[in-house]
């Protein structure tokens, strides 16, 4: 059966042990014996007061942290400033493309309209209202290569060679 925190006298005298939660006298501590220092006198001998040594400065580490600390400022300085330019790059080519599909729908609507103002049934009714037809017999000309080459007096005469200035 366990038994509470019970405090026994042990050879000793001077130094009580405790038992805890056990049945038997074995699983109790023997107390260690009290430890006494030496006492010492501590004397103090004065002696004359030597200047005191200011530290030393070290004037090159403090420069070399300064200046890598500038150094990692610089870069990421430098290093934010071409992000932005980057930045800015993008925007551009994005507004660049979305300008460029505008302009893709236009031509695609345009080609929309064009294909839909043509209408060849309507284009053949009118070049025959106008008398233009296919060529008759008598209208087409034969060259042969033996012939002589027709130049722009010609052509615009008629063939006579002779330009009368009413345009026949």
């Amino acid at each position: 059966m366990a038994v509470a925190a019970k405090k026994l006298q042990d050879d000793y005298g001077y130094a009580p042990t405790t038992r805890v939660y056990s049945h038997s006298r074995a699983s109790v501590a023997e107390a260690l014996p009290r430890y006494e220092p030496d006492i010492q006198v501590k004397t103090h001998v004065k002696r004359d007061a030597a200047p005191v040594a200011k530290p030393k400065r070290n004037i090159g580490k403090k420069l070399m942290t300064v200046l890598t600390i500038g150094v990692v400022a610089g870069t990421l300085m430098m290093l934010m400033i071409r992000y932005a330019q980057i930045a800015e790059s993008y925007c551009a080519v994005n507004v660049l493309k979305n300008d460029i599909e505008l302009r893709e729908e236009n031509i695609a609507a345009l080609n929309v309209k064009l294909n839909s103002a043509i209408d060849i049934d309507a284009a053949r009714e009118a070049a025959v209202k106008a008398g233009m037809g296919y060529p008759t017999a008598d209208q087409i000309v034969m060259v042969h290569a033996s012939d002589k080459v027709l130049t722009t007096d010609t052509a615009i005469t008629g063939g006579t060679g002779a330009n009368n200035g009413n345009g026949d």
